[in-house]
Parts: structure tokens; C-alpha cells; sequence
């Protein structure tokens, strides 16, 4: 993972709340799941000396909408000024992580972010083909682009006697 994003995190002045936390939404109850860890997100982040527009600002971050499918996780760094870093990735998070302190705790972040896989999908036949770049955590290609070829040399042989 590049970390070269955050190096402007670590630059600024804190303290800051730190949470990483499961944010999908795959089954009926899923709204008053998602609703019940981040109220527990929330007073563990209390409990370690948070003030409360730092919580809601952690709050408002963990209420933003995210468009990939379940299984899906959210980091949001926060400070008294508002969000301060924000990320969704495709992976589900088991054991909710918060933090409040000087610097941001982003070692599970990472931790998960290092072992995502990139990779490349090529389909090729006679006539082109389709290449495109996955992330293993999210279906949807990032890039895509499709090439093709001359149709006028494709022949069908014939079989037979």
C-alpha cells in the first residue's frame, strides 16, 4: 500500500478519533446493525476522552453512504475540525477498532489495505479481446478496455469427410 496519502494526516495537528468499522448492510436488520456499532463506536471513543464534536464528526463520517456491496469496511479519521481522512474498502471488519490519541491509529487499515490484490483479466479470442483491472475487494473493474481485430481473416473450417 502506498502510504504517501497520509503522510499529510501525520503532519497535522490532533488529537484525533480513529475508527474502522463494519459498515455493511446485507440482511434485514442491517440499518439498526450498522446504527449499533457505530453508537458503540462512539462511546468507546467517550470513554477515551473524546469530546463530542469530535464524535460527531466520527458520527457523520460513518453515516456517509458508500456504493460498494457488502462486505464493506470505513476508516474515518476525525479531529474537532471535521473529518480529517476518509476510506471504504470491500472487506468486513469483525472486531470494531477506536481510538482517541495524539496521532491516528491506522495499523488495521493498513493492515487490511497491504493485502488487498490487484490483478489484471484478460478475455482474448480470434476477433480481440476484453482486458481489464480488478481490485479483489470490489467486482466492478477499475479500468477496462477492449480491443479487436480484423473479422475478414476469420474463417470457420469446415468438418467433416
Amino acid at each position: 500500500m502506498d502510504t504517501s496519502i497520509l503522510s499529510s494526516l501525520y503532519s497535522s495537528d490532533g488529537p484525533f478519533a480513529t475508527v474502522l468499522i463494519d459498515v455493511s448492510r446485507d440482511n434485514e436488520n442491517g440499518d439498526h446493525e450498522h446504527d449499533l456499532r457505530v453508537r458503540a463506536a462512539c462511546e468507546e471513543l467517550r470513554t477515551q476522552g473524546a469530546d463530542e464534536r469530535v464524535i460527531g464528526n466520527v458520527r457523520r463520517g460513518l453515516f456517509d453512504a458508500t456504493d460498494l456491496p457488502a462486505p464493506a469496511a470505513r476508516l474515518v479519521v476525525a479531529t474537532a475540525e471535521g473529518v480529517a481522512y476518509q476510506r471504504t474498502a470491500g472487506q468486513r471488519v469483525d472486531q470494531t477498532v477506536a481510538s482517541y490519541g495524539p496521532l491516528p491509529d491506522l495499523l488495521s487499515w493498513i493492515e487490511r489495505r497491504d493485502s488487498a490484490v490487484t490483478f489484471v483479466l484478460a478475455v482474448v479470442d480470434h476477433e480481440g479481446g476484453d482486458v481489464a483491472l480488478f481490485d479483489a475487494e470490489v467486482p466492478e473493474p477499475e479500468k477496462q478496455e477492449s480491443v479487436g481485430g480484423e473479422a475478414r481473416f476469420v474463417h470457420k473450417v469446415p468438418t467433416g469427410g
